[in-house]
């Protein structure tokens, strides 16, 4: 039985990832900051009788990192598979973040995962066999407005993840990232509705993911099953875009160059809903400053 160590499966789509290798036969290793606040993935595994151990990690946190592994080495043996999935979003423009959100974004999503990878490279490396995904975003390619500190995020991971599979894919270790679009995830809801931004673009954005999963029901178990794809050998690309509206979003952003991308940034916010009604989006029920159809 693979060992597989997941971080961030409190909610979302590290929740459903533990539970759908699980299922599938790997022995899980499934991190989260604080196991008390999140006691559903052990009360799942309990029910079902999975292969899932809980152990808690802040990837923020050198020490908490090192220990985590240490501790799940010691109790299953070496981690076959590292699923880098820990991460926190800002939907605000750059003007109004804060260095300190700036940073924290930096830390939990890049820096975190550096860290997890850091643990595992040596013994896998020295093994001769291993495998790495990240998990990033279609963010880090889109760019979008209003999204600064979180698309730069996904942008430099994808770009430590490219940079590390050159370097150790002679040594048996394969490293792939994952960008899901827009998924229905508590991350999704977690933005603060009382912020009144000077800038329409985190309004229009905020209403695009809502309409959009409103449109898909995108589940985080997509993104699980193309963990599991990667994992098996039935998706053997470094990048795997997935998501109904994924693809779609990729597209609209590369239909233009980078001036019309950055002037679409300009349209106010009757415009953007007009715009998104003919990309099939009804986002006017979750936009404030337009009348609902």
């Amino acid at each position: 039985m693979k060992n597989v160590l997941i971080t961030g499966c409190s909610t979302g789509i590290g929740f459903e990832t533990a539970a759908h290798l699980a299922r599938n036969g790997y022995q899980v290793i499934a991190t989260m900051r604080n196991p008390a606040r999140g006691p559903e993935l052990g009360e799942l595994a309990k029910k079902e009788g999975l292969p899932i151990a809980i152990l808690t990690m802040d990837v923020d946190d050198d020490a908490s990192v090192r220990n985590a592994f240490q501790e799940a080495v010691d109790r299953f043996g070496p981690i076959d598979v590292l699923v880098n999935n820990a991460g926190i979003a800002s939907d605000l423009p750059l003007e109004e973040t804060s260095m300190e959100v700036f940073q924290q974004v930096f830390q939990t999503n890049v820096f975190g995962a550096v860290r997890c990878m850091k643990e595992v490279i040596t013994p896998m490396r020295e093994r001769g066999a291993g495998l790495i995904i990240n998990v990033s975003s279609i963010a880090g390619k889109t760019q979008s407005p209003s999204m600064a500190a979180y698309a730069a995020t996904k942008s430099a991971l994808n770009t430590v993840s490219m940079s590390l599979a050159g370097e150790v894919g002679r040594f048996g270790i394969q490293v792939a990232i994952v960008e899901p679009g827009f998924i229905d995830t508590p991350i999704l809801y977690k933005y603060d509705d009382t912020f009144q931004s000077i800038y329409p673009n985190r309004e229009q954005l905020n209403a695009l993911g809502k309409a959009s999963v409103a449109l898909t029901h995108a589940h985080p178990i997509v993104v699980a099953e193309k963990i599991l794809d990667i994992i098996t050998g039935k998706s053997s690309t470094f990048s795997n875009v997935v998501g109904p509206d994924a693809e779609p979003l990729l597209a609209f952003r590369f239909s233009m160059n980078d001036e019309q991308w950055i002037e679409n940034g300009k349209m106010d916010t009757e415009t953007f809903a007009e715009g998104m009604l003919q990309m099939g989006m009804d986002v006017r029920p979750y936009l404030s400053a337009v009348p609902k159809s």
